[in-house]
């Protein structure tokens, strides 16, 4: 959703009716726009996310690691000790767990580790898609404007 919100930016806010018709009195933002601004709009967005035809649902394996993280032995240890944090609980282990660190004197950011595969290389709901494409025509129109000054 993160990702779509900021593809999707630059895109009113205001504008629109409750039929997303260009309304100048209407309170909704643009129909292509991902928005948490209210819990309508961010329900909305969620919804155009995960349609099981239009949306860009998260892959299988996503959705087993997702719930393996947090349904498993982590929310078992969060049970046993009534709601507190545990320190090495889910993804809060090594380093970070241990609130010994001096952040004041160490202030590297820790071993190096090779990234995974681009969020980029994610699909793009087909709205924050088109919306996209508007916006790089919008900034290579300009573009070729300034350089044939």
């Amino acid at each position: 959703m993160a990702r779509h919100i900021a593809v999707t930016r630059h895109l009113p806010s205001t504008g629109y009716n409750d039929d997303w018709e260009p309304d100048p009195e209407g309170k909704n933002p643009h129909p292509l726009k991902f928005t948490r601004a209210t819990p309508k709009q961010q329900d909305r967005g969620y919804l155009r996310l995960l349609h099981p035809v239009t949306g860009v649902t998260p892959t299988p394996t996503e959705l087993v690691t997702d719930r393996d993280r947090c349904w498993t032995r982590n929310m078992r240890k969060i049970w046993d000790v009534r709601g507190i944090r545990v320190p090495g609980n889910g993804n809060r282990n090594g380093r970070r767990a241990v609130d010994s660190v001096d952040h004041n004197a160490e202030r590297r950011g820790g071993a190096y580790r090779p990234l995974g595969p681009s969020q980029s290389r994610r699909p793009l709901h087909a709205d924050a898609e088109k919306a996209q494409k508007e916006r790089m025509g919008v900034r290579e129109a300009a573009f070729t404007e300034w350089k044939a000054r």
